[in-house]
């Protein structure tokens, strides 16, 4: 708006000229450049340009600084962006506009000459009866039908064709829609389980069935994963179960009962495990059996105490009652 008038005010000009000194000689509440009565002054304006031609007439500027701007300006009235009047867009979302021959945008390029209209029918060099194939992914409308180019055409949708789109995301990187499903890399679930897409949830995978692959290492997903080699929905077991020297000393649960090693009853007889349990029980290895009342196999052959013929075999043994220890010692 505009400002209060200054009652002091010292009226000298009843238009600004003097447009330097700080002083409001036409006590219009404006100052100098401030006010419009110097725009085209050489201290307010101090590289005028004439206001005309495709240039200066499309540049959003007041080159000559008299407060008219492009078209405003008479002299840019014969500038065909001034005497063009837009209609609306040119493009294959309203496809009459790239076949009327109007140029409707005002961008001087009319119909198939806007890029825009690239994909309309109007504009569409027949190339295929449909799309298919390679061209699912060539940016043309090859069949020139309303639907469009490449997966905006339903011919395209799963195609399985030589070259064409894919059942599954098969590159989760290259920006494309491989499977025309409408959703491209990463935000397509079938890229889920890629390194590329990974999204880190667990620092071991311990979430074995659902399908991701939590903790992003290079094994993969779920069963994939060594780290799921012990849950159950993995665990593949071994014929005979868990009861040789070699499968009770590998750190796995080859029978899928939940007790790996040592702490499977399966692996009591091995020698392995006879050493550990004496080791855990505090007992020493013998090279053979002398302690035949202790319930322990303390040199580790599998015969236990009396049964042992270290120790004289049961009829020998000094009538010592025989009781059988737990499972896992015998």
């Amino acid at each position: 708006g505009t400002p209060p008038v200054d009652a002091g005010c010292a009226l000298l000009e009843t238009n600004e000229h003097s447009c330097e000194g700080a002083v409001d000689e036409d006590c219009d509440g404006f100052v100098d450049c401030l006010d419009t009565d110097c725009r085209q002054a050489p201290n307010c304006c101090p590289n005028p340009a004439p206001e005309s031609g495709d240039t200066a007439c499309t540049d959003k500027l007041d080159n000559d600084c008299d407060g008219q701007i492009d078209c405003q300006e008479m002299g840019c009235q014969g500038v065909y962006e001034c005497s063009c009047t837009p209609a609306g867009p040119e493009d294959g979302s309203f496809p009459i506009s790239c076949g009327d021959n109007n140029d409707n945008d005002c961008d001087r390029l009319k119909d198939c000459e806007e890029l825009a209209c690239a994909f309309s029918s109007l504009c569409c060099s027949k190339s295929a009866s449909t799309e298919s194939g390679a061209s699912c992914f060539d940016g043309l409308n090859n069949d020139c039908d309303p639907e469009g180019a490449d997966c905006a055409d339903p011919d395209c949708k799963m195609s399985t064709d030589a070259g064409a789109t894919a059942s599954t995301e098969t590159n989760c990187t290259d920006g494309l829609d491989n499977d025309c499903d409408g959703i491209a890399d990463c935000r397509d679930a079938d890229c889920r389980p890629t390194l590329a897409c990974c999204d880190k949830t667990e620092s071991t995978e311990t979430s074995c069935g659902d399908g991701a692959n939590n903790d992003c290492d290079a094994q993969g997903a779920d069963c994939y994963d060594d780290d799921c080699a012990l849950s159950p929905s993995c665990c593949r077991p071994v014929v005979g179960g868990e009861s040789t020297a070699l499968l009770c000393n590998d750190d796995k649960d080859n029978d899928c009962d939940g007790l790996v090693d040592c702490k499977d009853p399966q692996c009591a007889s091995t020698r392995t495990c006879c050493v550990a349990y004496l080791r855990d029980n505090g007992q020493a290895l013998e090279k053979t059996e002398t302690s035949c009342i202790d319930k322990y196999d303390n040199d580790c052959d599998g015969a236990l105490n009396c049964k042992d013929s270290d120790c004289g075999g049961i009829k020998n043994c000094g009538g010592i009652i025989i009781i059988d220890p737990p499972v896992e010692t015998q």
